[in-house]
């Protein structure tokens, strides 16, 4: 065999090795994203909210990274879309994160999130930033970790609760703090049955503005 067309074919070989389409995970297509994200809660940090994905228009993946050991694909997609927020629909604009794993039934969202500038319009009011999740934390937790998250309250002092805006506490994962509201912990009752998941974020995103302040 021509050493040069033995070359080639090696490379061939090689390169469709590495392909994440070789090991069964071409990632999702536009379509199925778009489908995907309806009925999606994210969390916008820079508003301490949660939106729900109503409905989605146009969508772009701008970029995309497979790691075919661990079966999961993150996807950055510019978006128009419609969220619920409150009860009220908003037309959004702007860029999400878009965390994939795939298993045997093939690729499910495992996590939504809002990149930096994400815009909202309405017809009838703008969102306003982070009434919902403020209001939330000043009945559920305040009481006991009081209004700026330190702790010290009377109850907090006696329950030595930790700071809400210590490294100790901010350093946890959304997914670990959602999780602790939602089941409770040591002397922290649940949550879970009075507040729903997107509540729950919204709540994650004011603990994490907590320690902005």
């Amino acid at each position: 065999m021509n050493y040069r067309r033995l070359l080639v074919i090696t490379s061939i070989v090689t390169l469709c090795a590495l392909s994440p389409s070789a090991h069964g995970l071409s990632g999702p297509a536009v379509e199925q994203v778009k489908r995907d994200l309806v009925g999606q809660t994210f969390v916008d940090h820079d508003r301490g909210q949660s939106f729900e994905i109503v409905a989605v228009g146009g969508l772009l993946i701008k970029d995309r990274l497979t790691d075919s050991d661990a079966k999961t694909e993150d996807l950055h997609v510019s978006v128009d879309v419609t969220v619920r927020f409150a009860g009220y629909p908003y037309t959004a604009r702007g860029v999400l994160a878009v965390h994939y794993k795939h298993f045997d039934q093939g690729w499910r969202i495992q996590s939504v999130s809002a990149e930096r500038g994400f815009t909202y319009t309405s017809p009838t009011a703008s969102v306003a930033p982070s009434d919902g999740a403020a209001d939330s934390y000043k009945t559920t937790c305040a009481p006991c970790h009081g209004p700026d998250g330190s702790g010290q309250t009377g109850l907090g002092k006696v329950l030595k609760l930790r700071d809400l805006r210590s490294a100790d506490v901010q350093q946890q994962s959304d997914s670990e703090i959602q999780t602790i509201i939602s089941d409770g912990k040591g002397k922290m009752p649940s949550y879970g049955a009075k507040m729903n998941a997107a509540d729950i974020s919204a709540l994650v995103a004011f603990v994490r503005r907590l320690a902005k302040h």
